[in-house]
């Protein structure tokens, strides 16, 4: 069946945002009195959203109150420096522009919260090339739950099956699985490319562009 829509992950598929969301998670560390955490130890933990993010690094048995205000001082931080070292990664704005010109819907949808989604994108010239672009809001559940795919599928009258879904961790290909989408994994963001082979998660590509050869 053609693909009328791509979905999009952001943090490791689209934007390498893992200096931003580091330097948020230090701040908050430090402001609490915890040591810092190098970049590779922050990047383990993200993709589950922003309370998993921060359970990771401090351990599941924090008090719920210190969790409550780490994350106060993540977002606080992160809303103020949101793209300071962020890069969009190489081929995803030609990729972008391709799939619009093939007229085939182009989605975001991120475990990161809406507010921080929203601010990474429109500062990266991101925002407009997008049908819809979503993070995690209050009344949404995260990835790879399909209550975070499913009524936006409705909404734009797209059935599962003509859904592709690219992203870089597990909820992705999960959530791709639970509705009954395809998936193609990039070998460059969290989860590395020998993951997916094992897997046997579909197709993987080193470069976003690599899908227009598959779906136009």
């Amino acid at each position: 069946m053609p693909v009328r829509l791509v979905v999009f992950d952001l943090d490791g598929t689209l934007v390498d945002t893992f200096g931003d969301i580091a330097g948020a998670t230090n701040f908050a560390l430090a402001q609490s009195g915890r040591e810092t955490l190098s970049l590779s130890e922050i990047r383990n933990h993200v993709g589950r959203g922003l309370r998993n993010l921060i359970k990771g690094v401090l351990g599941e048995e924090t008090d719920d109150q210190f969790m409550e205000q780490t994350m106060e001082n993540v977002i606080r931080y992160y809303s103020e420096h949101p793209t300071d070292h962020s890069i969009v990664y190489p081929g995803v704005f030609e990729a972008l522009s391709a799939l619009e010109k093939a007229e085939i819907d182009r989605g975001l949808l991120s475990n990161k919260m809406d507010l921080l989604v929203q601010k990474v994108i429109g500062n990266l010239n991101l925002a407009e090339r997008f049908t819809f672009a979503r993070g995690k809001a209050d009344d949404t559940p995260l990835k790879p739950d399909v209550g975070a795919l499913l009524p936006l599928l409705h909404s734009l009258e797209v059935a599962p099956e003509e859904c592709l879904v690219v992203g870089d961790s597990l909820p992705d290909y999960e959530l791709a699985k639970n509705i009954g989408a395809d998936f193609c994994a990039v070998s460059y963001g969290i989860e590395p490319r020998e993951v997916w082979e094992d897997l046997d998660s579909g197709w993987v590509v080193d470069d976003v562009r690599e899908i227009l050869e598959q779906i136009i």
